[in-house]
């Protein structure tokens, strides 16, 4: 396969800002679209555009109303299921109408649609590695490496783990690792009483919070079994919706817990939420490199999250615990722990020396620009 590059002819009144694309798969809430998002509305220093491959605009504003917020250009290409070959052509034009400078996707899907379309336009690509778990398929694994080689971009991994992984099955390193950052000007501390009422969460009750997509792949499962074993003063919180939210609602309600266990779906406060909480629980079976235990921890909010992924990278090893996927007895130990403990945590300093995300952006800005 091989893929001619067309020079783009750019106007002689080229605007002196950067012009980039950001590239989804699917702009809907989670962690790679959340980062998305703080990049196209944080870097003062270029002109950004967010394309959503998947998804018809009107249905994503009303599944994520922040996208209403983005005052930068946006669209989504409701990209039919199945390979669309279409829909690199429709992007190799918005580039050129666009004059994109630098087209940077995220995963496999916008890398094989906007890195192809990138490479014909003569754009400059940096494709960043949200997690390697992926390239365990051998089809996936094949194609990346054929898209590598054949669109050569600047490969960055959000995570020391997730860059060993890249490095076994791609057989090549990435070209940087750019860990997450979390804005800590609007994750922080708050009143905590004041959360737990503006959320209707029981104000005497120990809360345990737990924030993501509600899919299997999350493991809230273990979570609610966890509780089942625990005080009937720890109450739980859960922030998120999914294809699992009636499911976990039923299991609440067979183990006897559905008094203890708020449902709070789809919040766009997260700040109060985190604020709300004495612990912030992550009992994912897979991550990346998880932006919400940053969030959680910018709020002086500890954490206990299951070993996977650059899961431990998030964590400040004086407040916050690790454990093992899919162990609802080890999760539970873990909660009665902060639960009876008195020590002042103050895990928002781990943050603030490990993942402010002002030095994300300037990173990102330094790969754009060289």
């Amino acid at each position: 396969m091989h893929i001619m590059e067309a020079p783009v002819h750019r106007s002689h009144s080229h605007p002196p800002k950067l012009n980039i694309a950001q590239v989804v798969q699917h702009l809907q809430p989670g962690g790679i679209e959340t980062m998305v998002i703080d990049m196209a509305q944080g870097m003062n220093h270029v002109n950004t555009q967010v394309i959503s491959i998947e998804g018809e605009q009107t249905q994503l504003l009303t599944n994520w109303p922040r996208i209403a917020k983005l005052h930068q250009q946006w669209q989504a290409l409701d990209k039919a299921p199945g390979i669309q070959i279409s829909i690199i052509q429709t992007l190799k034009r918005l580039f050129v109408q666009q004059q994109i400078d630098v087209v940077h996707t995220h995963h496999i899907g916008p890398l094989l649609y906007a890195g192809i379309a990138a490479k014909l336009c003569g754009c400059k690509i940096v494709h960043t590695e949200h997690d390697a778990w992926h390239l365990s398929s051998f089809k996936r694994r094949q194609l990346q490496k054929c898209l590598i080689r054949i669109l050569n971009p600047i490969v960055i991994a959000d995570a020391q783990v997730v860059a060993e992984q890249y490095q076994r099955y791609i057989g090549k390193k990435v070209d940087g690792v750019i860990e997450n950052g979390v804005d800590l000007a609007q994750f922080r501390a708050g009143n905590k009483q004041f959360a737990k009422v503006t959320l209707g969460l029981p104000t005497q009750h120990f809360i345990v919070g737990s924030a993501g997509r509600l899919e299997k792949v999350k493991g809230h499962r273990y979570l609610l079994d966890a509780l089942s074993q625990l005080p009937q003063s720890i109450h739980l919180a859960i922030a998120g919706s999914g294809s699992q939210a009636h499911v976990l609602k039923q299991q609440a309600q067979q183990l006897g817990i559905t008094d203890r266990v708020t449902f709070l779906g789809h919040l766009e406060n997260m700040r109060t939420f985190y604020q709300a909480i004495d612990v912030f629980c992550l009992p994912s079976l897979q991550e990346g490199y998880p932006l919400s235990t940053l969030e959680a921890q910018a709020c002086n909010t500890p954490c206990i999250a299951t070993d996977v992924g650059g899961s431990k990278e998030t964590l400040c090893p004086l407040t916050s615990r690790l454990i093992p996927p899919k162990d609802a007895a080890a999760l539970a130990s873990a909660i009665a722990h902060y639960q009876t403990t008195t020590a002042e945590m103050a895990p928002r300093q781990h943050v603030f020396e490990h993942n402010n995300f002002s030095i994300t952006k300037q990173r990102y800005l330094s790969y754009y620009m060289n």
